[in-house]
């Protein structure tokens, strides 16, 4: 942006200072990111104008080629920093600030400029620079390696200042390569003709689309709305006149996937009344009323087949560790098993069977149980045979349709080490051709019967590690930072020292890390360029960290010296996959969750002489998810499924989930199993080992609840967060917090000619 003379305005309870780049409210800095502080100076200096897209895309973006997708993002995130209010959508025309602004002359005496705030403004402009220019660079800044391997030896052995000069350098060429790298592998434009004519267009704004479909016509989006006052609710929007109205449903449903009818009168829709349950498929008009259930244990999004006839969708097995692909016949009331994958192979239970345009034909994501890859199938309809699609460079798909010609496939994929775009390519498989190159995440697809029309879910999701002091919400401090940042949302645990440790999806890679609540340091302790650690575990005697490490074909546990930096394979086998290490108090034992083909079951290790032994569970229990000892070396926690059990349409908002508990010192204990109301899989034991505390989501809050283990007593709320997830968290034996809390913004984008 150009210099300015006056460089502080004010509107409302906010402050802009354009020369030193903060945004304030009363005495609370703001920190935006680069080119969403550029829109709104933009915005600020034209009060009162409407300005176009086109001269907001010319203004910030006067360097790069980017979508109006990006716009349209840096409108939403500023909407959510100051209210609706400031900012005015003028149809067909653009944007105008419509809050009253005044200008602050440079050294009026303005309060704003007084010594106090002067003092604020120093602070936050040397605490966050890095973050300004670039969010992915100011993590990279403060980052202090670990050796990776046992062999790994010191970089320089040189004086203080000779070691600094080099750091300095090699940091200052490493950040330009860097950044020239990102700007070349996701944000510079492809020549390819196909993606210069893509036209993209937004058709939701609010952030909160679940899941979408479009008509057959291409005339109508149907769409999933998670509201903060209400129960999830399926939308109707004319893609012509931009109106949208609720489809009319009793509240008890929670509605998850969506597909029309080929005839484009009828709309099928996914019902989930308990997470660790199969679904169940409700058939209703496009206007709502009678829902007629169709179909039940239903694992993935479903598809229906060109003719109507068919319903496609995914079936897990979680006890057998085993996939299905499923046909079920509408009239009929019938279905068929057409493919079996046993471990270590799944389906990918987000995406949906697609259908051909002749229906001969379903194209499926195979997905690796053990690692973070998937890929691309094409299975015959009648024999069920399956042929891998070969697909140079791609390493995950998330969504994929077939076009009507019979010869092209659309899909969202992820290439090594940049962001899920949208991709098109032939049938048969390799080279394929970007139709979208831009900072966001894409994930399911939707297609109009005459492939003109093609609807993407547009992501942005993001988490951070954050202190709460004494475990209140009041004094919580935000301890990493970045756009699009995945930090601990796989993992999070304290050292005995405080420091947090944590899994980090930085530079595309998925890691172990630390971060220090006193001055925001950071350390990396694992570095893979094409793998996975996660799930860190603190030993109790604080000498390791114990991790889940997924490097070839399968998930293994390694554990690192906190103070060496050596890593050492614990478990590594070739058939398993090991996950959720846990030791014991004495740090002699290592409990963990092995999968293998056909069952699921906990075990436990001597770190002394290695020997392996099954611990018994109930018959009737699925070993599922996650596994904690309790602090006194007593109990066993873990995620499990029953049987024989089966709830009733739940009417809130989060469903129950089963966490059995069994004794690892007296066999004559009756293995236990509460029932909390939980979306996430995590849970924590209390210091005192009497209690689990568990995350519990609402369509305002994300919440942290107590539920008492061996007391007939209702849960109580501990902690309350607004507009916000919490994805893990932990308690220090202080009383401190440490979570991973984010959001996802996610809403429904239009391509057109990308033919």
């Amino acid at each position: 942006m150009d210099n300015k003379t006056n460089n502080l305005y004010e509107f409302g309870s906010f402050r802009m200072d354009t020369k030193e780049r903060v945004l304030f409210q009363d005495k609370e800095a703001i920190f935006l990111a680069p080119k969403v502080f550029d829109t709104l100076e933009f915005l600020v200096e034209r009060n009162g104008k409407v300005v176009s897209k086109n001269e907001l895309l010319d203004e910030v973006w006067a360097d790069s080629f980017v979508e109006e997708s990006n716009l349209t993002q840096n409108i939403y995130v500023l909407r959510k920093t100051l209210g609706k209010e400031f900012i005015e959508t003028v149809p067909r025309r653009g944007y105008r600030f419509s809050s009253e602004v005044k200008i602050l002359e440079n050294g009026n005496g303005n309060s704003y400029a007084s010594n106090e705030s002067d003092e604020i403004l120093i602070a936050k402009r040397t605490k966050t620079s890095a973050y300004l220019k670039e969010e992915v660079f100011e993590e990279d800044t403060e980052t202090e390696s670990v050796p990776a391997e046992k062999t790994e030896k010191s970089f320089f052995r040189f004086g203080k200042l000779q070691i600094g000069i080099v750091a300095g350098l090699l940091i200052a060429v490493l950040v330009g390569a860097l950044g020239l790298l990102l700007w070349q592998r996701n944000f510079s434009a492809s020549n390819d003709s196909i993606l210069e004519n893509v036209k993209l267009d937004n058709l939701t704004d609010t952030g909160n689309v679940q899941n979408f479909v479009i008509s057959p016509d291409g005339q109508f989006l149907a769409f999933i709305r998670k509201d903060k006052t209400e129960n999830d609710s399926i939308w109707i929007k004319d893609i012509s006149t931009k109106k949208a109205i609720p489809i009319d449903l009793p509240k008890r449903f929670k509605p998850q996937s969506l597909d029309f009818s080929p005839d484009g009168k009828f709309i099928y829709f996914l019902h989930r009344p308990i997470n660790s349950r199969g679904a169940e498929i409700y058939k209703t008009t496009r206007f709502g009323g009678d829902s007629d259930i169709v179909a039940d244990d239903v694992w993935s999004q479903i598809s229906v087949s060109p003719n109507g006839e068919e319903i496609a969708f995914y079936r897990f097995d979680r006890e057998e560790n085993q996939a299905q692909l499923i046909f079920y016949n509408v009239e009929e009331k019938s279905e068929k098993a057409v493919l079996t994958k046993e471990f270590p192979e799944s389906f990918d239970r987000r995406s949906f069977p697609a259908w051909s345009a002749d229906a001969k034909k379903i194209y499926s994501i195979i997905k690796s149980q053990v690692r973070g890859i998937s890929k691309l199938a094409e299975i015959d309809v009648q024999t069920g045979k399956e042929k891998v699609i070969k697909t140079p460079k791609i390493r995950q798909f998330m969504s994929v349709v077939a076009l009507p010609n019979g010869e092209d496939l659309i899909f969202t994929a992820r290439e090594r080490r940049k962001f899920p775009q949208i991709y098109k390519m032939k049938t048969m498989g390799g080279e394929f051709k970007r139709l979208t190159n831009d900072l966001n995440f894409y994930r399911k697809l939707s297609l109009s019967k005459d492939g003109k029309k093609l609807t993407a879910l547009q992501k942005n999701a993001f988490s951070h590690i954050w202190f709460l002091p004494e475990a209140s919400p009041e004094k919580a401090i935000q301890l990493t930072s970045g756009k699009n940042s995945r930090h601990g949302k796989q993992g999070i645990d304290i050292l005995p020292d405080g420091r947090i440790t944590f899994t980090s999806l930085d530079d595309f890679n998925r890691d172990i890390w630390t971060v220090n609540p006193k001055d925001k340091s950071k350390q990396q302790f694992t570095k893979q360029s094409n793998g996975i650690n996660e799930r860190p575990l603190v030993s109790n005697d604080g000498n390791y960290i114990y991790y889940n490490s997924a490097q070839g074909k399968t998930n293994d546990i390694k554990r690192i010296g906190i103070s060496s930096g050596q890593i050492e394979n614990i478990i590594e086998t070739k058939t398993g996959n090991e996950i959720f290490p846990n030791t014991s108090p004495d740090g002699q034992t290592l409990y963990f969750i092995r999968r293998s083909k056909g069952k699921s079951a906990i075990y436990k290790r001597s770190l002394a002489d290695g020997k392996e032994t099954e611990i018994k569970t109930p018959k009737d229990f699925i070993i599922d998810s996650f596994l904690t000892v309790s602090p006194d070396g007593r109990f066993l926690a873990f995620r499990q499924a029953d049987k024989q059990k089966r709830y009733e349409i739940a009417e809130t908002e989060t469903s129950p989930v089963e966490i059995g508990i069994i004794s690892l010192e007296d066999d004559d204990f009756e293995p236990k199993t509460i029932t909390v109301k939980t979306s996430q899989s995590q849970f924590r034991w209390s210091k005192t080992s009497d209690a689990i505390y568990f995350i519990k989501h609402t369509p305002k809050t994300s919440e942290i609840w107590k539920q008492e283990v061996f007391a007939d007593v209702e849960p109580k709320k501990v902690i309350e967060l607004e507009d916000t997830r919490i994805f893990h968290f932990k308690f220090a034996d202080t009383g401190d917090l440490a979570i991973s809390r984010g959001n996802h913004l996610d809403d429904v984008v239009l391509l057109t000619n990308f033919n």
